[in-house]
């Protein structure tokens, strides 16, 4: 009956490497089904929401071309109706507010200032409890202007819509504004704008909803509070890690949200995003037949009620906690949430006693004479991982030199590529150390070795957390909890072992048959010499051992092999078609196998017991997948590359220059031979140079395009510009363009404007936004309406020097806009273009008060 069993529950190769197979296939097939969009209920099942009307309204604001006026009108008129039949709605069309503030910061080599009039949307719709504190729902209505604005940012725009209709038919407790803004593209103006309003004085809590990519399953990005990530813990599908918040604080994400702006105005919230398909973000396939279907409406729908559900009838006071939170989820089913001091003691207390239960467990064993761990066992641990990580890291930095967009269209052949590399190092290795130098009881000696190696990364996660309120290496804790709890299922196990130690009875003659005297009968086998005692070897081998290597197997790998799957998953989906717009390769593909090595690391303490039909199955995995990624074409229609596009003019000459900034070689050796108009000698094209004002520095072409047509007369007369001096170091700058809404000054370096004032506004500049200490370089400035003129008076700080510059404005819509049309019309198939930043022209004139 024990041989029986041993065949089936033994700690031998066929049943180890069953356990290992089903408990690794049954974690990667559960993500890759729970890795993507809700299924949409029925509509009797949609909780009062209404996806058909959703997805209606979505047509009609992210039709072809995104026509911002149109689509304002169109939501005030949905919120007008809402309104109208509900006292407790209220709706502000705003187009009276107005703000002076800065977003730039005074290290940055774009120092701006900026004022925004406002064109926001609010909705209020008032609480049966006016005393609470109300709960702000932000949306943006504007796009690219090389998009039509699907995912970014009409799903959200649509389904405050419908929360709005909710809320009037279902009263919340507290009052829910809705701030429905424009501009948001252009430098996050709209949210600005809110805080200017009087509404903003009723809100202390936001959920801000974003799209930057197109479609997939939305994120929570970040959150400022326990509070309010428990909030999120009560949709049905949650999927957010603390992770991606912990990259925004520390600048590793550079794009930033309306998030940003209600933080830093006092407000506490979530940000809540799309984030996959990046390569579709602000171009024309950012489209409603990119989405596939309705389910990411649904979900950022479904979701976003449930969580405003969970604030606007929260009747607890919103201030009481504002402690930084620790979070993740499971499978896209469960939200893990606790605070990050609750995290931090626990991280303490496993330190602490972690240590203390292997330690007495084993120096109890060692006085039974229970353990049989010799010098010659140790080290394999650490050399295994060594090597895992030092061959699987040297993989990836090989792929981001020979094929570094390989990751951009097959991530999950990358990914599977550098699994199986891991696995086989870890596999082999092992096996030789257990060949050469076999060890008794190896598995609860890796363990050990690896109790220790978690411990001490712990001890960084903790210091992380103390010092830096950084809590993106929770999975450490997990890590070594599961390492923990298998090594002292191990210990336990030890004490059943025959002990190693003779009676005293025994000892005596032991001395002597180990000393020469007399003769040694014993046909024994001798594995260990410890204190002159012999055993069998299958009295300690761990080959016979029945049962609690599985428990231990469950305890340590499932869970953490979860944690950093879905960890691996995130990264990828985030950051794999960043690419064109300059992450670097290495650190996208060293990310992929560090994670690929984390992945396998709980199997080592099981790993030498591996069939070796599995290092032969592995071995034709990585390399069928390897041959994949170096020989595949990286882009495709459904992966496209990214080109950003801008036309710069000068309005006194006419001469312009068209540039087309991206990833080369890509940008001059496939796209620039396909325009037409860079081919004659006139056209000057030129290559290579770096974009220094695009974020990504990345290389661009330029050239002479054609010219643009984007307002009557020739372009003398698009824009004017007048200057008048009123005092030493004081004068008055006017720009006028009936065709924009949208102008810049840029001051020369050397004298940058300290302060600015736009007449038409309130004057009043923001405390918490002030303008750069170090004086303004450049000056953003944003009209409601056509045909506006920006009087701006203007400081700087040497009166004796003249204020030289340029004045600029900007046309957004691609009507007009000649060498945007050439340049759609001549890509490859494999790549879109994007806008290079606010405007896809910027027509400009040069200023000069003495």
């Amino acid at each position: 009956m024990r041989d029986k069993l041993a065949s089936v529950f033994a700690f031998r190769k066929t049943p180890t490497t069953v356990a290992l197979v089903v408990v690794y296939a049954a974690i990667f097939l559960t993500l890759i089904l729970t890795d993507d969009v809700a299924t949409i209920p029925k509509p009797s099942r949609q909780r009062g929401l209404n996806l058909d009307d959703a997805y209606a309204d979505l047509h009609q604001i992210a039709g072809l071309p995104h026509q911002n006026d149109v689509v304002r009108d169109f939501i005030l008129d949905r919120v007008n109706d809402i309104a109208r039949k509900s006292d407790i709605v209220h709706v502000d069309d705003d187009r009276t507010t107005n703000v002076t503030f800065s977003l730039s910061v005074n290290t940055n080599n774009t120092r701006y200032g900026t004022y925004f009039e406002s064109l926001n949307i609010l909705v209020k719709v008032d609480g049966s409890k006016p005393d609470l504190p109300g709960v702000l729902l932000s949306a943006h209505f504007d796009s690219s202007p090389t998009a039509p604005g699907a995912t970014d940012d009409g799903i959200a725009t649509v389904t405050a819509i419908q929360l709005v209709d909710y809320f009037s038919r279902n009263r919340p407790k507290r009052t829910v504004v809705f701030n429905i803004n424009d501009a948001e593209e252009d430098g996050l103006n709209g949210a600005m704008a809110y805080l200017e309003h009087p509404w903003s004085k009723l809100t202390d809590t936001f959920l801000n909803l974003e799209g930057a990519g197109a479609g997939g399953r939305p994120l929570l990005l970040r959150t400022s509070s326990t509070r309010l990530a428990k909030a999120f813990g009560k949709v049905s599908h949650p999927h957010g890690l603390i992770s991606t918040a912990d990259a925004f604080a520390a600048g590793v994400v550079k794009s930033s949200t309306d998030y940003s702006v209600y933080r830093r105005g006092g407000f506490g919230g979530l940000d809540y995003t799309f984030y996959r398909k990046r390569s579709k973000y602000h171009t024309m396939e950012d489209t409603i037949p990119s989405l596939g279907g309705k389910s990411a409406l649904w979900q950022m729908m479904e979701s976003t009620l449930q969580i405003s559900e969970a604030l606007a009838n929260d009747e607890k006071s919103s201030s009481r906690d504002a402690s930084a939170p620790l979070y993740f989820d499971i499978f896209g089913e469960a939200f893990v949430v606790t605070t990050l001091h609750t995290f931090y003691i626990i991280n303490i207390l496993l330190l602490v006693f972690g240590p203390l239960l292997v330690g007495g467990l084993s120096y109890a064993a060692h006085r039974k004479g229970k353990l049989y761990w010799t010098r010659r066992g140790w080290g394999r641990a650490p050399v295994a991982f060594v090597v895992c990580a030092v061959v699987t890291l040297a993989f990836g930095k090989l792929y981001a030199r020979v094929k570094p967009f390989a990751v951009y269209s097959a991530p999950a052949s990358v990914l599977i590529s550098l699994l199986a590399l891991s696995l086989l190092c870890y596999s082999v290795t092992l096996e030789v150390f257990s060949y050469f130098r076999p060890l008794p009881q190896q598995r609860s000696a890796i363990l050990l070795e690896n109790f220790v190696f978690w411990w001490i990364l712990l001890v960084v996660d903790t210091v992380f957390i103390q010092n830096s309120k950084i809590g993106a290496l929770y999975f450490f804790t997990f890590f070594y909890a599961g390492t923990l709890a298998a090594l002292l299922v191990g210990l336990l196990e030890h004490f059943e072992l025959p002990a190693s130690l003779p009676t005293k009875e025994r000892r005596k003659a032991v001395n002597n048959v180990m000393n020469g005297a007399g003769d040694h009968t014993d046909e024994r086998t001798p594995l260990l010499g410890q204190n002159g005692h012999t055993l069998k070897k299958e009295d300690v081998d761990e080959d016979n051992e029945i049962g609690l290597w599985l428990l231990q197997l469950l305890l340590s790998v499932p869970f953490p092999v979860i944690l950093a799957s879905q960890l691996a998953i995130v990264f990828l989906h985030a950051l794999r078609q960043g690419l064109t717009d300059g992450t670097s390769p290495s650190s996208v593909y060293l990310g992929t196998a560090f994670f690929a090595v984390l992945i396998f690391m709980p199997m080592l303490p099981f790993a030498h017991k591996l069939h070796r039909g599995v290092t032969i199955v592995t071995v034709i995995v990585f390399a069928c997948t390897t041959l994949y990624n170096v020989s595949t074409f990286p882009f495709s229609q459904n992966d496209p590359f990214r080109v950003f596009f801008q036309q710069k003019i000068n309005l006194d000459t006419g001469v312009n220059e068209v540039m087309l900034t991206g990833v080369e070689p890509w940008v001059s050796n496939s796209i620039m031979p396909e325009v037409p108009s860079s081919w004659s000698k006139e056209a000057e094209l030129t290559c290579g140079k770096l974009d220094v004002d695009f974020r990504a520095m990345l290389p661009y072409c330029s050239w002479h395009g054609p010219p643009p047509s984007v307002a009557p007369g020739n372009t003398s007369t698009w824009m004017s510009v007048n200057v008048t001096k009123e005092a030493p170091g004081m004068g008055t700058i006017s720009i006028r363009a009936p065709t924009s809404r949208g102008c810049r000054l840029y001051f020369n370096q050397d004298t940058p404007a300290t302060t600015m004032s736009v007449r038409g506004g309130s004057g009043r500049i923001r405390p918490d936004f002030p303008l750069p200490e170090g004086g303004m370089w450049e000056a953003h400035l944003w009209s409601r309406t056509w045909d506006r003129t920006f009087d701006v008076s203007v400081v700087w700080a040497d009166g004796e020097k003249p204020l030289k510059g340029r004045a600029s404005c900007l046309w957004h819509d691609r009507a007009g806009v000649a060498a945007f049309e050439e340049v759609m019309a001549f890509l490859p198939s494999w790549a879109l273009v994007s806008n290079r930043g606010a405007g896809l022209l910027e027509g400009w004139k040069e200023f000069e008060i003495r």
